[in-house]
């Protein structure tokens, strides 16, 4: 995977939006957010798979909310396809954030982890609001 294909900075700017200090390859996660007391361990890939979701299984390890990050490769995959991954990921407890980056960058908030709920808007718009 090139690391230009990695969805690092939208994610890093979504939680520093949200008031986190974010930095990167701490214990081994690709991104960790802390604000106060609340600590979100981020891992990502290019493409959401199996590797992916078993680094996120063993994040929860190291803490409760955990999200997986993946470029969400406009047009490539049906909406059902999606689903059943969202599904996938609340099930496990996993949050689930893709990022467009053929455009400008643009995240999706697809799955809140541990609960945190879901939402079908693009991640920016619901931060700023």
């Amino acid at each position: 995977m090139a690391n230009a294909r990695r969805p690092v900075r939208p994610v890093k700017q979504f939680f520093e939006g949200l008031g986190y200090v974010v930095r990167g390859e701490v214990t081994g996660c690709d991104l960790t957010a802390v604000r106060d007391r609340d600590v979100v361990l981020v891992e990502m890939k290019s493409r959401f798979n199996l590797t992916l979701v078993l680094q996120g299984i063993d994040r929860q390890q190291l803490g409760d909310t955990v999200y997986l990050a993946v470029d969400h490769a406009y047009g490539r995959r049906p909406a059902r396809r999606w689903r059943s991954i969202q599904r996938l990921c609340r099930q496990l407890g996993l949050g689930l954030l893709t990022v467009n980056l053929r455009t400008a960058p643009r995240l999706w908030a697809r799955c809140g982890a541990a609960g945190r709920g879901c939402a079908t808007q693009p991640a920016q718009a619901r931060a700023a609001a």
